[in-house]
This record gives structure tokens, C-alpha cells and sequence, in this order.
């Protein structure tokens, strides 16, 4: 497996795919499931950003999850609460 270059400090969020991809070739699960939305917590080793990863429209999803959605911590403002939509 091809590890993935370090982006934490030039991102804030990943979506889909590109979401999933780089939480598991890049970051370290440290908790999984901390809520009841099914929520992942993870972080970087190289720079020691927390990020979470969590799963909006989980309840329309054939598979329970939703489409995964990467954001670092700690969330602006502005931005959506984790599970909730956006």
C-alpha cells in the first residue's frame, strides 16, 4: 500500500471516497463509534491534528453508514456538528 503524503495542514475536509482513502492510509484510528452516529476519531502522527470522521444521510444508506465525510478538529463555527448535515 502506497502511503499517502501528509496534507493535514493545508485541509479541512474530505468527502467521500477521498474521505475514507486518506483516514485509513494516513491517519491513526485512535476511537471508533464514540456516539451513537457511528463517528471515528482519528489523528495524524506527523503533524497531531485530530480529525473525525463521520457519516451524514447514514439513515438513507443501504449499508447504515452514509457517505463519509473527514474534518478537522476542532470544527469552526460554521460548520456542522458531527452527523448532522450540512
Amino acid at each position: 500500500m502506497q502511503v499517502l503524503t501528509c496534507r493535514c495542514a493545508e485541509i479541512r475536509r474530505l468527502d467521500r471516497e477521498e474521505a475514507q482513502r486518506y483516514s485509513t492510509e494516513h491517519l491513526r484510528l485512535i476511537e471508533r463509534g464514540r456516539d451513537p452516529t457511528g463517528a471515528e476519531d482519528y489523528q495524524c502522527e506527523q503533524t497531531g491534528s485530530s480529525w473525525v470522521l463521520d457519516f451524514p444521510l447514514r439513515h438513507w444508506a443501504g449499508s447504515g453508514r452514509g457517505r463519509p465525510r473527514l474534518r478537522r478538529l476542532p470544527l469552526t463555527a460554521d460548520e456542522a456538528p458531527v452527523g448532522a448535515l450540512d
